[in-house]
Formats: C-alpha cells, sequence, structure tokens
C-alpha cells in the first residue's frame, strides 16, 4: 500500500459542499478512508479571479497504477459538472473541483499525464500547508525538503494570505 497526498480545489459554487463531494467519491471508489487536512481559503494562483479557493489536503492508502487513479480524479470532477481548467489560450480558469496527486510515498514519476511530486508543488501555499499537517515527515524525493521547509522559502518570497477554517 503506498500513502497517496492529494490535493482538492474549487472556487466557484458551494465549495464545501464541493470538496465533500470529492472525498466522498474518492473514499468509495478507492474503498479507503481518508485522513483530512484543515480547509484553506486562498486567492486564485496562477490567474486573476475574484473567486477565492478553498482547498483541502488528503491523504489515502491504496495499492494500483496511478495514471489509472489520475482518470478516476478526472471521472469525479467531470461528475460534478466541471468542464476543463483551462481557457483556449491555456490559461487557468475557475473551477468547480480540482484534484491533484501531490506525492505517492517517495516516489518519482514522470510520465505524459502525471508527475509526481506534483512539479509546482513547493511553489503553492495551499498545497505545502496541507502536506504539512498530514505527513510532517515526508521529505519531497528531488528537493530532499520538508513541506514545512518548502513553506518557510516560499514565505521570503512570496506574499501569503490564508484563511484556515474545517469542512
Amino acid at each position: 500500500m503506498a500513502k497517496v497526498g492529494i490535493n482538492i480545489g474549487s472556487n466557484l459554487g458551494n465549495r464545501k459542499e464541493n470538496l465533500r463531494y470529492a472525498i466522498r467519491e474518492i473514499e468509495r471508489r478507492f474503498e479507503c478512508k481518508a485522513l483530512r487536512s484543515s480547509v484553506y481559503e486562498t486567492k486564485s494562483w496562477g490567474y486573476l479571479s475574484d473567486n477565492p479557493f478553498f482547498n483541502i489536503g488528503i491523504e489515502i492508502n491504496v495499492d494500483g497504477d496511478y495514471e489509472q487513479m489520475l482518470a478516476v480524479f478526472k471521472e469525479i470532477e467531470q461528475g460534478i459538472g466541471c468542464k476543463t481548467h483551462r481557457d483556449s489560450n491555456g490559461e487557468y480558469v475557475d473551477r468547480l473541483l480540482d484534484i491533484d496527486i501531490i506525492y505517492i510515498d517517495n516516489e518519482v514519476l514522470d510520465t505524459e499525464n502525471l508527475k509526481v511530486p506534483h512539479p509546482r508543488m513547493q511553489d503553492r501555499d495551499f498545497v505545502l500547508l496541507p502536506v504539512e499537517e498530514l505527513a510532517p515527515t515526508w521529505v519531497h524525493p528531488l528537493l530532499h525538503r520538508t513541506a514545512a521547509e518548502m513553506l518557510s522559502d516560499l514565505r521570503k518570497t512570496a506574499e501569503i494570505s490564508i484563511i484556515k477554517t474545517n469542512l
């Protein structure tokens, strides 16, 4: 069994219910119970939006094909009505649901569809904070840093505005 860290975000509709839906579906489809972080409200990342995101991290124990897992996550996103995460120019857009695999134990994967650890996790406070909660001793296998260390680096260079809440 591998420990898989997942980040779930939503900035449209009932954001908390969208996160609950995603967690329920992940637990049902993978027949597991997810360890959950707090929910963090942050500004959009990589594009401008008036709609702040709610993000939560979860960790599940699973065996199997990780590309298939990613496909299931895309099905869950589509099941709530999420069409795409980018516009015709390739720019990020607001979304009902976004599910990303952040880490799989200490594995490094680099396929056409799946890159693990997530290639931009070290730049995203809304990813690092949940990882710090769920897996404080996890060390990024390429950067050799914990989430707390990466978050400390990020705080030196970025303006961070976060609201922590419960689901």
